[in-house]
């Protein structure tokens, strides 16, 4: 798939990998699959039976979040090195990387015209925040959903579902402000689904455009 030679950075969390690239983000998830008889975990006399746990079959989720029309020549940089180190082993093996690093955020600067974008780790789950600078429009950003997702939706408080076999993975609701001479100002701000369900952008309601925005 397009971008996976390019893995910069990860993340470990608790069900899975998170990759980033200059044009994706990817998701990785495995899960054990269930036995015929649905057994508990078989035990010898000093804990779980090591020939039983090297028989665990799992299941792969991989899904890819794409930066649909932003800049080819992005900044990718992670912050705050974390100990320890993942693989990325997806498409062919031409493209695999072994020993990737693992960052508390990563950034991309200049992902679409005067806009940069940070993920942060939190509580297991990247967080994304987006600051547009002057001259920026919000309306620019897009995110195309690819590989093993079965659809969008978003519930009565705005929050992003992201259906998949393994179930709903979660995008709280979006928030902007501005900070203007001093004063925080909330910006309205909401998901909005293509119409083919497979794409996201923001609507952003009025907002002072000579002062950056933030969208997190």
């Amino acid at each position: 798939a397009p971008g996976t030679a390019d893995v910069r950075d990860g993340f470990k969390g608790a069900r899975g990998t998170v990759y980033f690239t200059p044009s994706e983000v990817v998701y990785d998830f495995l899960r054990e699959k269930e036995s015929a008889e649905g057994e508990a975990e078989e035990r010898g006399p000093r804990g779980p039976d090591r020939e039983a746990e090297k028989k665990k079959e799992y299941d792969r989720l991989v899904f890819r979040v794409k930066f649909s029309g932003a800049e080819e020549a992005v900044a990718v940089a992670g912050g705050k090195e974390l100990p320890g180190k993942v693989n990325y082993f997806i498409g062919s093996q031409a493209n695999w990387r072994p020993n990737i690093p693992t960052f508390e955020e990563v950034s991309y600067q200049g992902l679409y015209p005067k806009i940069d974008l940070l993920y942060r780790f939190e509580g297991g789950n990247p967080r994304s925040r987006f600051t547009v600078l002057p001259g920026g429009d919000p309306a620019a950003i897009r995110f195309a959903y690819e590989g093993q997702v079965n659809g969008l939706q978003i519930d009565p408080e705005g929050n992003l579902a992201i259906l998949t076999d393994f179930g709903s993975f979660g995008e709280r609701a979006p928030r902007a402000y501005q900070e203007i001479g001093g004063e925080k100002r909330e910006v309205p701000a909401k998901f909005v689904v293509s119409e083919e369900g497979k794409a996201v952008s923001f609507e952003i309601a009025d907002f002072d455009r000579q002062e950056p925005l933030v969208i997190e």
